[in-house]
Order: C-alpha cells, then structure tokens, then sequence
C-alpha cells in the first residue's frame, strides 16, 4: 500500500510540475557542429543544469517526433529545423535578443501562452479584370474592384506539436463594376470569404503544408438575360472548396520573401439568380499564389 500510494503522489507531482511550467517555444535551424547540448546553451542560462531528466530536453524531444536516434540529437544535420521548448525560467533573455535579432527567416522565436492562441487584423485592396464565357450566350468582360476589404485572423498553436490550427474571415466592398456591353455602371453586392486550415510545419523542407476548407460568396452576371432582355442581372453564387497548399520561405537576392501556394477544388455551391429561371451553380478550380516581403522591421 506504501507503494502504491508513494507511487501516486510522485505521478500527480509529475503532472502539476508540467502543467506549472511555461515554456518558451523556439524553431531553431541547426548550424555547422552543433550538438544537442550546445544548441540549448544557446539560450539558457550558464547555470542551468541540462541532462537527460531536465523538463525541457524531454519536452524538446517530444515536440521533434522525427528525431528518433541518438545520432540525430548527439550530431544533428545542418540546415534541420528543431522545435526547442525551454522552460522560460531558465531562459537567458540576453541570449534571446541576440538570437531574435540576428534572424532572417520565417522560422522565428515565437513565445507560446499554455492556451497559444493568436489573432490578427488585416486590410486589403484589389484590382481585377474577369472575363464570363457561355457556351449558349456571348462572352462578358468586366472590371470588378475592391478599394476596401477588412478581415480577421485566428489561430492556435499547441505547444508540443507540429501541427496547428487557423481560420479567417473577411468582408469586401466592391465598386460599381462596367462591362463590354455598354458604358453603365452595375452595382456590386458586397463579398465574404471565411478559410478553415490545419498546418503541419515539415522541419526537413523548411515549408509549411496546410489543407482545409474556403467559403466564397460572389457575383456573376446573368448571361440569359443580357442576351433575352438585354438588361444586365447580377447572381449570386456561393461555393465550398476542398483546398490544399504550402507555405515557404525563400531568399532572392539576400532579401527574404514568404511565399505561399494552394490550390482548389470545388465541393458544393449554391446559386441564387436575380430573375429566377434554371438553377446554374458553379463548380470547379481555383489556384492563389501569394508573395510578401517585409519592407522594413514592423510591415
């Protein structure tokens, strides 16, 4: 009995020490001799003590399930990316700084609450020309503009995992769009678009893979009446995609630049029209290629 329950206070000690702790959570890129030991005095203090029980080594190893041998911790390979997760109280906030500022990619220190949610804000502005072709009617060209489009981010990072979580949504206004067919000006109904994701970071490729889900809610122009009334009609489409993609950061030049690229497949839609009539939804594919450059530290 003596055992028993000395055996169950060490395991609820165990689990209350894990939960206390904070951890600073760190993508670090493995240099030309590194070893496992030298990379986390890196960051910690020169005091602390780092063997095999230490929490963060064994809560290092856990979070870099691909580094499953002794070679790999005693001589990892150069240019590898390892997910450290130190106990922030054994952090050298000097060695941090030092550390922070001499970094180029996207594979950043990120400080890590035990929740790991974050949240952002975005605005956009956008420029397009689109082209409607019908195998029964004639083909429309028309321009269709966003000055103003304003969107939120979500998203949640677990501590000792790879993967990770993020949604958005966003709201566009759109200006009054015109057409090949005349010189009139058409009112544009307003577009939603929402994203749903799991992301994986794949530490051998540098790259980030995610997949999931996208809403878009848009217009098109009702080729049927144009051509039976000669009126200009607007539909409104709304379609679920199947999406997948990758993110990946690159340097060119010296300069460092986030690239990201994904591709669709329509799985539903639904189709409301101005006029009623057949019901036309929408299907089929979608490809986004996105590029950013950071001008200056803080955009």
């Amino acid at each position: 009995m003596k055992i028993i329950v000395f055996t169950l206070l060490l395991c609820l000690a165990m689990v209350n020490s894990l939960a206390a702790a904070e951890f600073q959570l760190i993508n670090y890129k493995v240099e030309k001799n590194d070893s496992f030991s030298r990379i986390l005095r890196k960051f910690m203090k020169d005091d602390s003590i780092i063997n095999g029980n230490s929490l963060s080594v064994r809560e290092t190893i856990k979070s870099n399930p691909n580094l499953n041998t002794k070679e790999h911790w005693l001589k990892p390979a150069p240019g590898m990316i390892i997910n450290l997760k130190i106990e922030k109280e054994f952090i050298d906030t000097e060695k941090m700084k030092k550390y922070t500022a001499s970094l180029s990619t996207d594979f950043r220190s990120t400080e890590v609450d035990s929740k790991g949610w974050k949240g952002s804000i975005f605005y956009m502005a956008s420029i397009g020309n689109y082209k409607q072709t019908s195998n029964r009617y004639p083909d429309i060209s028309y321009q269709q503009n966003s000055y103003f489009s304003l969107g939120a981010g979500l998203s949640f990072i677990p501590v000792s995992t790879l993967w990770s979580y993020s949604t958005s949504l966003y709201f566009s206004t759109l200006k009054a769009t015109g057409s090949n067919l005349n010189d009139d000006k058409v009112t544009v109904p307003n577009e939603i678009g929402a994203t749903l994701y799991a992301e994986r970071l794949v530490p051998k490729a540098q790259l980030v893979a995610y997949g999931g889900i996208d809403y878009d809610s848009f217009s098109t122009f009702n080729l049927a009446a144009i051509a039976n009334q000669e009126k200009i009609y607007l539909d409104k489409n709304m379609i679920y995609y199947a999406t997948l993609g990758v993110s990946k950061k690159i340097d060119v030049f010296g300069s460092s630049f986030l690239t990201k690229f994904s591709f669709s497949k329509s799985l539903m839609s639904s189709y409301e029209s101005s006029i009623g009539g057949e019901d036309d939804k929408l299907s089929g594919y979608k490809a986004m290629f996105y590029i950013n450059h950071n001008i200056s530290k803080k955009f």
